[in-house]
């Protein structure tokens, strides 16, 4: 279906780039084209020893075969769905090398995940292949990879169903003297076992409550124990079998939420639910985000005339409530603008945090499938209310 997109758009072939060394951000079309991932690190050039290591490509015509490009002759045989498949040390090389074969030298090639290339490698491919046009087309990928296959969909339900078992192992955790290190730890811990591979716990409690994250490393807070009271949001995603999984839930330490933190905690669910709710087939992408606003706004919780003075999430207003989640971070976009029309197979993660100045911040997420009836919520196994 790609090589037919490819065709339409004018293209004679394209060249799906992606990064692997254990990173989750960088890896999805290659994945989704042949079912690799590219193991160990990703290292500078050393040249004449290596290049582009940690990179994979796969080389696909219009017509002709696909070749995946690998730079360790240990990738997985009993994985791996391509045509052909070449180990060259010098990944730029290689891909040079399976394109001229594909008979691609001199013509129109679309590149996926050309922001993932770094400088070197587009260099390297643009000299080896002179007088070919080297084209940015993201969204012929990005276009297929929106509706999920039914094996894909049962991925998103496994991975959505693990995250929520995560969630509930680290709030188990969370006690008046504990840290977030604690709990990222439970988080870990169990993640190890299920086969869950995390890409970060994006975490800020207590004071720090009304940011995503600190700009730290490691973004989480090891060194304040909770106090009673304080609100806590891990924002945990990672994939399971190559799938992610993106999820927030709040919870308050000591069980007690306050009048005044019991507002923004229903208000959080009720707003996410509410858009959840407009996630049907025949919507546009759009409609699930002023679903969402028009709730927080009728509870008079809309974070844009709550904004205050201090750089928090209450005042950095992106106009998202989400976005489409699969092999990673994928649209359709839940914006504003967006005119995208939700299609059953789409899976969706719909987040929002609202805050009160002097009260807190909490966030709130599901994961959604768009079917031909009522939207599934497939995270809806991990408790929205931890009080």
């Amino acid at each position: 279906m790609l090589r037919a997109d490819a065709e339409e758009a004018g293209f004679d072939g394209v060249i799906a780039w992606s990064m692997g060394g254990s990173t989750l951000d960088r890896f999805a079309n290659v994945f989704y084209l042949t079912n690799h991932y590219q193991p160990c690190c990703v290292l500078p050039d050393g040249v004449p020893l290596w290049t582009g290591f940690g990179h994979a490509a796969v080389v696909l015509p219009v017509d002709g075969e696909a070749v995946l490009v690998v730079d360790q002759p240990d990738w997985r045989t009993d994985f791996v769905e391509c045509d052909r498949v070449i180990v060259r040390r010098d990944v730029y090389a290689g891909v040079v090398e399976a394109a001229r074969d594909a008979g691609l030298l001199g013509k129109r090639i679309g590149l996926l995940d050309e922001e993932r290339m770094t400088v070197a490698a587009l260099r390297a491919v643009s000299a080896g292949l002179p007088s070919t046009t080297l084209e940015r087309a993201d969204e012929l990928a990005m276009r297929r990879r929106m509706v999920k296959s039914p094996a894909e969909i049962d991925m998103m339900r496994q991975s959505s169903r693990i995250s929520g078992e995560l969630m509930s192992a680290m709030f188990a955790e969370v006690a008046e003297g504990r840290t977030d290190g604690d709990v990222v730890a439970a988080g870990y811990a169990l993640a190890c076992r299920l086969g869950a591979q995390p890409y970060d716990f994006a975490m800020a409690s207590g004071p720090e409550d009304g940011h995503l994250w600190w700009p730290r490393l490691p973004s989480w807070n090891w060194q304040r124990p909770y106090e009673k009271g304080d609100i806590v949001h891990p924002d945990i995603y990672g994939v399971v079998d190559g799938y992610f999984y993106d999820f927030v839930r709040s919870i308050v330490v000591g069980g007690e939420p306050t009048p005044e933190q019991d507002e923004i905690l229903e208000g959080g669910i009720g707003c996410i639910h509410a858009a959840c709710d407009a996630a049907r087939a025949g919507n546009l992408a759009s409609d699930v985000y002023r679903a969402g606003r028009a709730y927080l706004r009728e509870h008079g919780l809309d974070h844009e005339e709550e904004a205050g003075d201090e750089v928090s999430l209450s005042t950095d207003v992106l106009e998202s409530i989400g976005h489409g989640i699969g092999l990673g971070w994928e649209l359709p976009w839940l914006t504003p603008t967006s005119d995208v029309v939700l299609e059953p197979g789409m899976t969706i993660a719909v987040e929002q945090h609202v805050s009160r100045p002097g009260v807190g911040t909490m966030r709130y997420e599901e994961t959604v499938l768009v079917t031909d009836g009522e939207p599934e919520i497939m995270t809806a196994s991990c408790p929205a209310r931890w009080w």
